[in-house]
């Protein structure tokens, strides 16, 4: 079986989001979750204080994440001894910055042997630092919203060559410091192969369709499309980076890896193309 890989789930909504939207985004963060899971693969996010709005729920998604990585177990055993997620917080945190409630969501995960827990120093508990654990974690990131932050994350991980998915809602920042996805999103319309390597053209093709700014389709469908176009980058990427291993990954990645590239993107194309033809029929 292919091992897993982690895709960061970073973002966050102004305080001031209205209530509809915010609503919409935690939605789409919770079924994404359940969604990457399925295809095989786990999420990372980053545990810290969790500023909720008085309208309509958290402004920084890694609880709607860690939350929805508990409904997934609760609803089934197949995912039992699995790492689901990995965490990453401060030293301190679990006393200093977890309410009750989610000290008690992280206990219940770790016993169920669901999240792999990274700890960083509390006094390099920084943006920085912090930001360079989280795309050394993670193999794909998915930004929702947020400001300065986001943006730089998703700037680090094209630098190492991994897939980001920006997606279009309008939500503003928790810091009120920019829009990070959607400047990602302004600059992957420009330069999709950088993006999506493998499926940009056919993403390009349907981007519309992926919209929860205007959604034509539901969010679970939107969140599944999402899922899955990231795992077939994901399953390149793993390939690509272990072609010089004959004896990693299963038959189909083996015989990939000697396909001319051409070859490989029609291929590759094709599966994002059937994910996305099935988002609105």
């Amino acid at each position: 079986m292919p091992q897993p890989q982690y895709i960061l789930i970073s973002g966050s909504a102004a305080p001031d989001c209205p209530r509809e939207k915010l609503e919409r985004a935690n939605q789409f963060v919770a079924a994404v979750t359940k969604e990457i899971i399925r295809t095989g693969n786990g999420v990372t996010v980053l545990a810290g204080r969790e500023p909720v709005s008085d309208a309509a729920g958290p402004t920084i998604f890694d609880w709607t994440v860690l939350r929805a990585v508990a409904q997934v177990l609760d609803d089934s055993d197949e995912n039992a001894n699995r790492v689901l997620a990995r965490v990453i917080t401060a030293a301190d945190s679990f006393t200093k910055r977890f309410s009750s409630e989610n000290a008690q969501l992280i206990q219940r995960l770790q016993m169920k042997g669901a999240i792999d827990v990274q700890h960083i120093d509390e006094n390099l508990y920084y943006g920085g630092s912090y930001r360079n654990k989280q795309a050394a974690l993670s193999d794909a990131l998915i930004a929702v919203g947020g400001g300065k932050g986001t943006y730089n994350i998703g700037d680090r991980m094209l630098a190492d060559g991994k897939p980001v998915m920006p997606m279009d809602l309008s939500i503003g920042a928790r810091s009120n410091d920019g829009d990070g996805a959607l400047q990602l999103l302004s600059e992957m319309k420009t330069d999709q192969r950088t993006f999506l390597p493998r499926s940009h053209t056919v993403v390009n093709r349907q981007l519309y369709a992926l919209s929860f700014e205007q959604p034509v389709a539901s969010i679970r469908r939107i969140a599944a499309a999402v899922a899955k176009i990231l795992a077939i980058e994901l399953e390149v990427s793993d390939s690509d980076n272990d072609k010089n291993d004959s004896s990693k990954g299963g038959f189909l990645q083996r015989v990939m890896r000697r396909t001319p590239e051409a070859a490989q993107t029609a291929y590759y194309s094709a599966r994002a193309a059937e994910v996305l033809s099935g988002l609105l029929s």
